[in-house]
């Protein structure tokens, strides 16, 4: 019951289910609730359902979610949620990659292009705030076992992107992640390096920029004139040393 209710978009049905339920319905009912919620996209019936019970609306529903399409929904449980989002700091950039990952794999497998562009952006600054997190963890401290999977499987991504677009009917998406593996096999610069930076300079992050000009020869991109001028015309002033903003 609890299912129909969340996936029909009406929150007085919601309502009389769960007070049905007590207010506080069993974990599973509650879960299979939110699927059918993040397969609807039903932004009232998601907020009702996590304020029952927050815990169910997990990476497996982001993931279902991202595979439906519903951009919306995978926006609100990445900024809200606290199982997306974790309040202990030097956990989040490597949980955020492995999730970030799998959801943006979802969104490819259901072809939908505005999810996957949330995701592969989240999934990028997953992979800034990790770099940092190494950078302060270089005095010899203790790297998570789970990190190094993560990481080393990170160039492999657009394979496994094109496969999951494939599996879902996708050619050309499909096609497109197969071209993205072609260039990174053959230690070429991936197509979206540039965009991802005018959306740094765009931003004035530092931090996004700095990380994609330190990247070895062929993976990252130069310091260039048209870099500076985009900076200056988002009205984000050049730095003094290497060209940097």
């Amino acid at each position: 019951m609890l299912c129909l209710a969340a996936s029909s978009g009406d929150a007085g049905s919601l309502e009389a289910a769960l007070a049905q339920c007590g207010c506080c319905a069993p974990d599973t009912a509650t879960l299979s609730a939110a699927f059918s919620a993040a397969l609807a996209g039903h932004a009232p019936m998601r907020e009702m359902l996590f304020a029952v019970d927050q815990s169910v609306f997990n990476t497996n529903v982001l993931s279902l979610a991202a595979e439906a399409g519903h951009g919306e929904v995978c926006r609100w449980m990445w900024r809200e949620l606290e199982c997306i989002r974790p309040q202990a700091p030097t956990e989040a950039p490597d949980l955020h990659l492995g999730i970030a990952r799998h959801a943006c794999i979802a969104a490819c497998r259901g072809g939908h292009e505005e999810c996957i562009e949330l995701l592969l952006q989240e999934l990028y600054w997953a992979l800034v705030n990790l770099r940092q997190q190494q950078q302060q963890q270089a005095q010899g401290l203790a790297v998570r076992g789970g990190r190094g999977k993560r990481l080393a499987d990170l160039p492999h991504f657009p394979a496994h992107a094109a496969t999951a677009a494939a599996e879902g009917g996708h050619a050309d998406l499909s096609d497109h992640w197969a071209q993205q593996q072609l260039l990174r096999d053959r230690g070429l610069p991936p197509l979206d390096a540039a965009r991802l930076a005018e959306h740094a300079v765009a931003a004035g992050n530092t931090a996004a920029l700095g990380w994609l000009l330190e990247q070895p020869e062929g993976q990252g991109l130069a310091a260039s004139d048209e870099l500076q001028r985009a900076a200056v015309s988002a009205g984000h002033v050049p730095g003094p040393a290497g060209g940097r903003f």
